[in-house]
């Protein structure tokens, strides 16, 4: 039920737990093909919906990932402005354009700097994805995102409303998703399961350490 937290037709305020460090956020999970191949864990913000909380650590925030790619590199390269981020993931991205369902041409400068300007946490669902699909289907863009963020030293990211990749005539959407850095290399799910050091430092019940259930995974 996690997959939608947090949408609403006209949701365009970011609430104000969001992108804090050394935090305690409630969190929930869905289980899909990338949940047993990721090296990160990933969850979904669940306000109201789960009583599974997950401390943030170090934390950087965005409204969605190109965002905080922006953020990341203005950190590694505080002259680069827009523009400059711009071109570079113009670059990046033209190469995954297929992966991403839209025409190499398509991935350029403008489509970048227009994602870059978006700066609220809602989509016209009714206009042409086009951006949208940057900061969504690919994973090129989180390989770049998750290797940068590792070495400025964040434990985790937040986006705030990210969207889903577009499924071809299918429904449109976005949430709020959490991605935790710890534990590189190990795979989330078999690390839940296990009840490894990554639930016993970071995931709170009611106050207290506990093990997620198997929904949880």
């Amino acid at each position: 039920h996690g997959r939608f937290v947090m949408q609403q037709r006209r949701w365009e305020r970011v609430n104000a737990e969001l992108g804090k460090s050394y935090t305690l956020l409630p969190v929930t999970r869905t289980t899909d093909e990338w949940s047993h191949s990721s090296d990160n864990v990933w969850m979904y913000y669940g306000r109201g919906c789960s009583d599974i909380m997950w401390c943030t650590g170090r934390t950087l925030g965005g409204v969605h990932k190109l965002h905080v790619a922006a953020a990341l590199m203005q950190e590694d390269e505080p002259s680069c402005d827009l523009e400059c981020v711009s071109t570079f993931f113009a670059s990046y991205l033209s190469g995954a354009a297929g992966q991403l369902g839209m025409r190499r041409a398509d991935v350029n400068t403008v489509a970048v700097r227009r994602a870059l300007d978006h700066k609220t946490a809602w989509y016209n669902v009714d206009a042409a994805l086009g951006w949208y699909r940057m900061t969504s289907c690919g994973a090129l863009l989180n390989l770049w995102i998750y290797a940068a963020a590792r070495r400025r030293g964040y434990d985790s990211l937040q986006f705030y409303a990210s969207p889903t990749c577009p499924p071809g005539g299918g429904r449109f959407a976005w949430h709020a998703e959490l991605v935790d850095l710890r534990e590189p290399g190990t795979n989330a799910v078999t690390q839940t399961r296990r009840d490894g050091p990554w639930v016993r430092n970071n995931v709170f019940c009611r106050g207290e350490a506990c093990r997620p259930p198997p929904a949880f995974d």
